[in-house]
């Protein structure tokens, strides 16, 4: 039988569900718990669960609480439509097409009357998961959260950010409005 940090195999048996939980990377089948991806084996007698931390890179999984990263594709009247690409701070990309909303309601802590004001097509935001449905249900509220950078619709230029709110393009000189997070331009994108 395998012992707690031992290197394991996807279909490998691990032990018996009479006695423990199986866990994240494991699976279950006829009272017994094989690994079902590669990794070492974590055995946590306190809560007499068994898991397989990877060994292997694998795709990050989007909770409630996470602040992701993505980019406005579409506005609507009542609600602004996200591409998600990633996780903030985890290195490697959500897998697929993964699609966020931000609803109206949920921009700011205050009354917006118009989405276009807070956002436009290709401003890149940093989001709140707030609800994980069909896509993923987004809230841009939180001080830190807003758009993280911003082109110019004319110039497609990056935008600087001149206020708590407002950007300028350094080429022509347009200033836009908008919901800006406090890190506005200063990260990687």
């Amino acid at each position: 039988m395998v012992e707690n940090g031992d290197f394991v195999l996807p279909g490998e048996e691990l032990g018996f569900s009479e006695e423990l939980i199986a866990g994240r990377g494991t699976y279950e089948e006829d009272g017994r718990i094989y690994a079902s991806n590669v990794g070492t084996l974590v055995i946590d007698m306190k809560e007499r669960k068994m898991e397989v931390k990877p060994g292997t890179s694998v795709p990050p999984e989007p909770k409630v609480g996470d602040l992701v990263i993505g980019k406005i594709v579409d506005i609507k009247p009542q609600v602004a439509i996200v591409h998600v690409a990633k996780l903030e701070g985890v290195e490697r990309g959500l897998p697929g097409a993964v699609t966020g909303v931000i609803r109206i309601a949920n921009v700011r802590d205050s009354y917006v009357s118009d989405l276009e004001r807070e956002f436009q097509v290709g401003d890149i935001v940093l989001a709140k998961i707030i609800r994980i449905e069909r896509e993923l249900q987004l809230t841009t509220v939180p001080k830190e959260t807003g758009v993280i950078k911003s082109f110019c619709p004319d110039c497609n230029v990056g935008a600087e950010k001149v206020g708590r709110s407002q950007t300028l393009c350094p080429q022509c000189g347009k200033k836009r409005t908008g919901k800006l997070a406090a890190s506005y331009g200063s990260g990687q994108v």
